[in-house]
C-alpha cells in the first residue's frame, strides 16, 4: 500500500510538472512579441573594432559592409561554429573531388552532383566538371539541379569542378552551393578532406571551412581588405557555440589590448550575446549592432525559436563561467 502511495505522489509530481511546463509554454507563445522585443539590445559604442557573429544570413551583408566602412574600423572579426555540411562558394573558382578508395570505383561510375544556384541579374551560376582535363558536362545551375556523370575514373584521378559565379547587384548575390556527391552509390560529405577548393584569394580543404571562413572570403570578395578582416572559427557546434565564439573575441581584444568593440548580430540573438560578452569579461565595453531577422520562419518556429533564447539566457545567468565548456 505503502508502495501504491509513493507512486501516485510522483504521477502527481509528474503531472503537475507537464502541467506547470504547458502553463509557462503557452504564456511565453502569446507573449513571445512582447518578450522579442526585450531579447533585442541595442546601442554602439566608439571603438576601432567590429566583431560580427559569422552565422549572420548574408541579406545583412550589405548593411554589415556599409557599417566597417562608416565606422571606419581597424579590424573586422568574425566569430562562429563549423556548420552544415554543404558547401557554399562566393567567388569564381573550382572544387577538387579526389576518391581516395579504389574499391568506390568501378569499370563504369556512376558521378551524381547536388548543387543549388542563386541569381543576380537574371543569370545563374555556371559550371563545367572534368576528369583529368577531359570536360565532359558544362551547364547552369538554376536553384535544385541534379547532374549525372557516367565515366571510368581511376584511382588518383582529380574530378575538377569549375564554376563561375561571382555576382551581386540590386540586392541579390550568385552563389553557388556544393549540396551532395554520390560516386557509386557511396555518399562523399561536400566537407570533408576528400574535397578541396580554389579561388582567387584562397586554396584550402572544404572540411576547415566555417562560418567565419565564408564570410570573411565573401566581404573580401566585394571589396574589403584582406588585412582588416580576422576569422576567429571554433570547432565548437554544441550549445555553448555562442559563449565559445564571444570567449574567442575577448581573448584576441586582450592580446591586442582593445578594451571596447562593437558586436553586430541579429535582433532576437543580442541579449544572449551581449550576456556572453559581459560574463567572460565585464571589462570589456562592448556596443551591440542588432540587426533585423528577415528570415521567412513559419509562426510557430519564431515563437519557440525566442523561447529558446529566453531559455538559454537563463543558463547562461546561473550557470559558472568555469562550466561552460
Amino acid at each position: 500500500m505503502k508502495k501504491q502511495l509513493i507512486s501516485r505522489k510522483k504521477a502527481v509530481n509528474i503531472l503537475v510538472s507537464l502541467l506547470l511546463f504547458l502553463l509557462i509554454s503557452g504564456i511565453i507563445l502569446d507573449l513571445s512579441d512582447i518578450v522579442r522585443k526585450w531579447l533585442n539590445v541595442n546601442g554602439s559604442v566608439k571603438s576601432k573594432i567590429l566583431i560580427v557573429e559569422g552565422w549572420i544570413p548574408p541579406y545583412n551583408y550589405d548593411t554589415i559592409i556599409k557599417l566597417v566602412k562608416d565606422g571606419n574600423y581597424e579590424k573586422i572579426l568574425i566569430t562562429g561554429s563549423s556548420f552544415s555540411e554543404t558547401l557554399t562558394l562566393f567567388q569564381n573558382g573550382s572544387i577538387i573531388i579526389k576518391p581516395d578508395s579504389i574499391s568506390t570505383l568501378t569499370e563504369n561510375d556512376n558521378l551524381e552532383l547536388h548543387f543549388f544556384g542563386s541569381k543576380a541579374s537574371n543569370v545563374y551560376p555556371f559550371i563545367s566538371i572534368s576528369i583529368n582535363n577531359k570536360e565532359l558536362i558544362d551547364t547552369t545551375i538554376r536553384r535544385y539541379s541534379k547532374i549525372n556523370v557516367n565515366y571510368t575514373i581511376c584511382f588518383g584521378d582529380s574530378i575538377i569542378i569549375t564554376y563561375i559565379n561571382d555576382g551581386y547587384t540590386h540586392n541579390r548575390d550568385r552563389n553557388l552551393t556544393l549540396r551532395k556527391i554520390i560516386l557509386n552509390n557511396q555518399k562523399i560529405k561536400p566537407r570533408s578532406k576528400k574535397v578541396s577548393y580554389k579561388t582567387q584569394n584562397a586554396y584550402m580543404s572544404a572540411y576547415s571551412r566555417t562560418y567565419p571562413d565564408e564570410m570573411a572570403e565573401n566581404f573580401i570578395s566585394r571589396g574589403l581588405p584582406a588585412n582588416k578582416i580576422v576569422a576567429l572559427p571554433s570547432m565548437n557546434d554544441g550549445s555553448s557555440r555562442t559563449y565559445t565564439a564571444s570567449r574567442n573575441a575577448v581573448d584576441y581584444l586582450h592580446k591586442n589590448g582593445y578594451k571596447n568593440a562593437n558586436l553586430v548580430t541579429l535582433d532576437f540573438h543580442s541579449r544572449r550575446s551581449k550576456l556572453s560578452f559581459n560574463k567572460i569579461d565585464p571589462a570589456i565595453n562592448i556596443g551591440v549592432i542588432s540587426l533585423k531577422d528577415k528570415t521567412p520562419w513559419r509562426w510557430y518556429k519564431r515563437k519557440l525559436r525566442t523561447m529558446k533564447e529566453v531559455f538559454c539566457i537563463f543558463l547562461l545567468k546561473i550557470t559558472p563561467a568555469a562550466l561552460i565548456h
